[in-house]
């Protein structure tokens, strides 16, 4: 398998948060296959994602986006503004 510089697991993406910003996300799973990321009164649902699954980009994007964090930092273009 061919690893490029954007593919993380979900496991991988939270310790990345961690270290680089001192964010605490807790993953927490309900039912067989759906996990959430927790980051105090803030959650993020993850439906169908194992922890050791790496996340598709359009995920981590959406995941940088919600949280604040920049797509940079995950090896992603910076999203392009839009136009009102």
């Amino acid at each position: 398998m061919a690893e490029h510089p954007w593919e993380l697991t979900l496991g991988e993406f939270i310790e990345q948060v961690r270290q680089s910003y001192g964010i605490e996300l807790q993953a927490t799973s309900a039912g067989e296959r759906n996990r959430f990321l927790i980051q105090g009164s803030r959650v993020y649902v993850l439906p169908g994602v194992e922890e050791d699954e790496i996340l598709a980009p359009s995920v981590v994007r959406t995941l940088c986006r919600y949280f604040d964090l920049p797509p940079l930092d995950f090896a992603l273009d910076p999203e392009e503004e839009e136009d009102d």
